[in-house]
């Protein structure tokens, strides 16, 4: 049992739906291009907000009174992720490959310097102490312990399920409405 089935388009309907087709195309590719950087811009500013209200810190071991003190006398914010305001400002949506983007720091950028206990302090780079931040770790007698205080996985985490799926959303309305 065969069925035969005919399908007859006329040459404009079939001119503007090969148009329509172009069109989706064209923004499908956009869109492989402005999502990740979207999303990238969206996480930096959702990191900042983090940093601001401390939404992580109730989860984090208490400073030492060493510690509270001295960054008290410096006259910084009590905030942890936040001493003197390198950090922040240098969060950005960094480009690499030819459409990926992710929210961070850049490897070469230096604070400010003067940060050490009790002397001056030499810069460093940001990423380096963002690192430390994060992860915890012990480094030795110069550079002491520290415990992890996570900042960037759990916001990623809230951008995964809270934020991303509508910038997901938006690519797929940016390439719908092509389709006309």
């Amino acid at each position: 049992m065969f069925m035969h089935a005919e399908l007859r388009i006329e040459a404009g309907d079939l001119s503007r739906v090969m148009n329509a087709v172009r069109k989706v195309v064209v923004q499908s590719k956009a869109e492989s291009r402005n999502l990740p950087r979207r999303a990238a811009q969206e996480a930096v500013a959702l990191l900042r907000e983090n940093i601001y209200r401390q939404t992580y810190a109730g989860r984090y071991k208490p400073w030492t009174s060493r510690y509270r003190d001295w960054k008290a006398k410096r006259g910084a914010p009590m905030m942890y992720w936040n001493l003197s305001g390198d950090l922040i400002r240098n969060l950005r949506s960094i480009r690499f490959g030819s459409r990926d983007f992710v929210a961070g720091i850049q490897a070469n950028i230096l604070d400010s310097g003067n940060k050490s206990y009790g002397k001056k302090g030499k810069r460093k780079a940001i990423a380096m102490y963002a690192h430390v931040m994060e992860y915890g770790g012990n480094f030795g007698k110069k550079g002491g312990r520290h415990p992890k205080r996570p900042l960037f996985k759990p916001t990623m985490q809230e951008y995964w399920r809270d934020f991303l799926p509508r910038q997901g959303m938006l690519s797929l309305k940016a390439i719908g409405d092509k389709w006309r």
